[in-house]
């Protein structure tokens, strides 16, 4: 099993995320991380400069834990409303 209780405490310790949950199947549960970040730096500072994620992602490929990878980004181009009382994106103009 990988070292993720490490990369995952590290990462709820990120001030610039805002969401982070587990995705996988059973019995190999959190196989993958869905997150939503205020900021490609701040992604990018916990993707690469992170040692416990570092750690991870050794071990996922020194084992070939995965069968299939795929890493994506996507950018927010707006939001209504608030989260937890906070507006985080700005209104967009139009949809």
């Amino acid at each position: 099993m990988l070292d993720t209780p490490a990369a995952k405490s590290s990462l709820l310790d990120q001030k610039d995320l805002l969401l982070s949950i587990g995705i996988g199947e059973t019995p190999l549960i959190y196989q993958a991380t869905f997150s939503i970040w205020l900021n490609l730096d701040a992604v990018q500072q916990y993707a690469y400069k992170t040692p416990a994620h570092a750690n991870v992602v050794r071990k996922t490929r020194e084992r070939d834990w995965y069968s299939e990878e795929m890493f994506t980004r996507f950018e927010v181009l707006g939001s209504t409303g608030s989260w937890e009382g906070k507006t985080y994106f700005e209104e967009p103009d139009s949809y």
